[in-house]
């Protein structure tokens, strides 16, 4: 795995905090990430939602995903995360309904 670089005052890139995020979750879940639906930058930190495929299924439209929010530190590890929804590719999200 490539460490996270940074611009040299300690502010990681953001391509660079996806990509630790995503390939950490992947070693910790055993599932590709499919796609990022949100970032934001706190305090010491970066949070960020992550749709994986649980259950691939066939049409591809009846997959079945979950997001994970996963917390990555300034340094650029992962230091939590949660699956806070699980959902048919299909379906509409809550807020487009």
């Amino acid at each position: 795995m490539t460490p996270a670089r940074n611009n040299g005052q300690g502010v990681r890139r953001l391509a660079d905090v996806i990509g630790t995020a995503c390939r950490e979750l992947e070693q910790f879940t055993g599932r590709e990430v499919d796609s990022v639906t949100s970032v934001r930058r706190g305090d010491g930190g970066w949070t960020l939602c992550l749709e994986v495929v649980e259950l691939e299924r066939v049409p591809d439209s009846t997959s079945v995903l979950g997001t994970y929010e996963t917390v990555v530190d300034d340094d650029g590890s992962v230091i939590e995360y949660e699956r806070t929804r699980r959902y048919c590719r299909n379906q509409t999200s809550e807020v487009d309904a």
